[in-house]
């Protein structure tokens, strides 16, 4: 069950680009994790202090049990490559930064 945070700088996004941003990191993350799209769980917050930070930053995390390395890079330059074209597509000029986290966790749905 993949989860995506979103973390951004208020003052350079609005609350709708980031509904959309965030939409399409989910509908971009099921397609490369292999995820199905209900399966994934998007988080976005805006950043109230910041030092040195990005104006967005993004993290996937989820299990991959039988991904290595190299497919790791393979699903980092996918995502990379669709988050173009949507930033294209949108007019969105402000970068982002990427990070995809290979976890090993447990856990238990609607204790």
């Amino acid at each position: 069950m993949p989860i995506v945070r979103i973390e951004y700088k208020k003052e350079d996004f609005s609350q709708d680009t980031m509904q959309l941003v965030a939409n399409k990191l989910q509908e971009f993350s099921a397609e490369v994790t292999g995820y199905e799209l209900k399966d994934i769980s998007v988080f976005a917050t805006e950043n109230q202090i910041t030092v040195n930070a990005a104006p967005i930053e993004i993290y996937i995390y989820a299990t991959f049990p039988d991904v290595t390395e190299g497919d790791m890079e393979s699903m980092l330059e996918s995502l990379k490559e669709r988050i173009v074209q949507f930033k294209i597509e949108s007019g969105i000029v402000v970068p982002f930064n990427l990070s995809v986290v290979k976890m090993n966790w447990k856990f238990q749905l609607e204790v």
